[in-house]
């Protein structure tokens, strides 16, 4: 999604649904808020950076962008710099018991636990290495990080899947199909738990989209069969249902991870890259470039656009590249649409 402002067009990272508020976070440093995607507010994190990540725990939001910086706000409106103590940029970043886990794409573990009140100037950041480094082809070692329910934690990368019991140390998955040698693992789902563990889905981009799923925590991983079509960027779980979405309005589901169905994208054909989805009990909804962004209730059908502006900007119909999409990969988002 594309938006013109006064500094000029911001394309953005990350997205997430927490607290009743869409929170997109892009370049420039903005931040837009929105409780109905028709009504949006815009604020600036106090300097011009290309946001990464965003993260919000007990109403504590936390973005990090280029250079491992991090910035903490509990209004949405005033923000407190920090520096992490890595120079890596971090694209992944998630909640935690004790405050927020990031990783960044040279490898760095960065963990921010919150202090008593859990004000935005509370956090203490300290950064350790993962033993996981970005291969010779890729600049990135982490693009995504999701918590489980046991504590446990799964990230994705350049050329693989990784798991950490406590967010430290970190291993790579060894049990990978040898076909998804050197893809670009993107966005990670948390599904149901079960017997034995959380199921996931994971998506890639290389010569087609791939999706591989786990029914254990992350422990192994099935590639599974899918329509066929474009990469794949973004996926979720919400209201008993896995969507994975890609190039071109690329968008197909499933109830279990096993059995998958092309979406119809109906009016939407005219997508580019879709960089962010979301979904619940309300519908689906699709971000990709030259602000195309598309709601269906049924997930497949119906397909209908909305405009997402803050008030005294306007739509850039040509395409931008920023510094969010300059790198070796792309950096996908992520958020779930929930009904009052």
């Amino acid at each position: 999604m594309i938006f013109r402002s006064n500094e000029g067009p911001a394309t953005f990272a990350r997205v997430v649904y927490a607290g009743g508020k869409f929170v997109f976070a892009g370049s420039s440093g903005n931040i837009y808020t929105s409780v109905d995607l028709s009504s949006v507010a815009r604020t600036n994190v106090g300097e011009p950076a290309g946001l990464l990540a965003l993260a919000e725990r007990s109403g504590l939001w936390v973005a990090t962008g280029q250079g491992g910086v991090a910035y903490a706000s509990t209004d949405l409106s005033a923000w407190t710099r920090y520096n992490t103590g890595t120079t890596d940029g971090i694209y992944a970043l998630t909640a935690t018991a004790d405050g927020f886990l990031g990783l960044s794409v040279g490898g760095a573990v960065v963990k921010g636990v919150v202090g008593t009140g859990g004000g935005a100037g509370s956090i203490t950041w300290t950064t350790s290495p993962s033993g996981i480094t970005a291969p010779a082809s890729s600049r990135a070692a982490f693009l995504d990080v999701k918590a489980l329910p046991n504590g446990a934690f799964v990230a994705s990368g350049a050329d693989g899947l990784f798991t950490s019991a406590n967010g430290s140390t970190w291993a790579k998955v060894a049990t990978m199909p040898t076909a998804t040698t050197g893809l670009d693992w993107q966005n990670i789902a948390v599904g149901p738990s079960g017997a034995n563990g959380t199921s996931l889905i994971a998506v890639a981009n290389g010569d087609a989209g791939y999706v591989a799923a786990s029914t254990d925590s992350g422990a192994t991983w099935t590639i599974r069969s899918i329509p066929a079509g474009p990469i794949l960027i973004g996926a979720t779980y919400a209201n008993g249902l896995y969507v994975a979405v890609g190039a071109l309005g690329h968008v197909i589901t499933s109830p279990d991870s096993v059995t998958w169905t092309k979406a119809v994208a109906g009016g939407a054909t005219a997508w580019t890259d879709s960089y962010a989805l979301a979904t619940g009990a309300a519908g689906t909804v699709v971000t990709g470039s030259f602000d195309t962004t598309y709601v269906s209730t049924n997930h497949e059908t119906g397909w209908s656009k909305v405009q997402v502006l803050a008030a005294g900007e306007s739509v850039r119909s040509e395409e931008h590249t920023s510094e969010l999409q300059s790198h070796s990969f792309i950096s996908y988002a992520v958020f779930c649409l929930k009904k009052k």
